[in-house]
């Protein structure tokens, strides 16, 4: 609840969220102009296997629709930069 006020476009993210149907098919789905969800499935990794991510354009909902997995966020400035950022992917790594 505490998110839905940030913007409209949020706001629909978190409703498509509540209201998707664990049965849903991997693909890409268009919500609105400006959100889509990219729904994937994958096998998860041990804790501190992956690199963190970082975007300047866009944001990312990570959200298990199915399963469980754990998901860590840490300030950038406690962090290193292993892969600079690439604006045509909006992504760096660190």
């Amino acid at each position: 609840q505490q998110y839905l006020g940030l913007s409209e476009d949020i706001a629909a993210a978190i409703h498509y969220l509540k209201n998707v149907d664990a049965n849903i098919e991997n693909g890409v789905y268009q919500i609105n102009d400006n959100v889509k969800a990219i729904v994937c499935e994958y096998s998860t990794k041990v804790v501190n296997d992956n690199d963190f991510e970082a975007h300047v354009e866009y944001l990312d909902i990570h959200f298990p629709v199915k399963g469980l997995e754990k998901i860590s966020c840490i300030p950038l400035e406690r962090t290193a930069l292993k892969i600079e950022y690439a604006p045509e992917n909006d992504i760096a790594f660190f």
